[in-house]
């Protein structure tokens, strides 16, 4: 939903798909210079911190949509959610590769450690697009944002479930 529903305001927006197109090649550009941040400065030691950080950022971009869908909200949330969304992919995912290699077998599941991984982001993606459409039928609705910030906020779950290397170390320790 956050991939495409941004766009969808985006052009809501501008009125012009060239502009849509361009707007998209300036924030995957961003996107990528985030990564390629993140990926040489994180530590994997502050995993819960980084989804926080990533979490309020979105959640704060999207608080930007309810005030007013108009040019400067919607590129003030893509901005944002161009830097914390590698931010939170990344962190996630070096985490859940890290936590595959401490399964029993060490890692030799990692396939359908995966393949399970796939199973539930597809689910995931599936019923945030059926809540975009019950919650917003209408592509003019004014509850897409409402729905953008619903989706955003749930970020914050993931917080809770996630532990600091520190306290994995700990556990694995007892």
């Amino acid at each position: 939903m956050m991939l495409f529903l941004p766009n969808i305001m985006l052009f809501q927006a501008v009125g012009r798909e060239d502009w849509v197109g361009y707007f998209g090649m300036m924030f995957s550009g961003l996107t990528v210079a985030t990564g390629y941040v993140i990926s040489r400065k994180a530590s994997k030691e502050h995993v819960r911190r980084y989804v926080l950080l990533s979490s309020t950022g979105i959640a704060a971009g999207a608080f930007c949509l309810l005030i007013d869908t108009a040019l400067w909200s919607v590129l003030l949330f893509m901005i944002v959610y161009s830097i914390m969304n590698p931010l939170a992919v990344n962190t996630l995912t070096s985490y859940y590769y890290r936590l595959t290699g401490r399964l029993p077998l060490k890692g030799q599941l990692r396939v359908e450690a995966v393949v399970m991984r796939e199973l539930f982001l597809n689910t995931g993606r599936v019923l945030s697009i059926a809540a975009l459409l019950v919650g917003a039928p209408d592509l003019q609705s004014a509850w897409l944002p409402a729905v953008l910030t619903v989706a955003a906020l749930l970020q914050y779950a993931l917080v809770f479930l996630l532990r600091d290397e520190r306290e994995e170390t700990a556990a694995a320790d007892r």
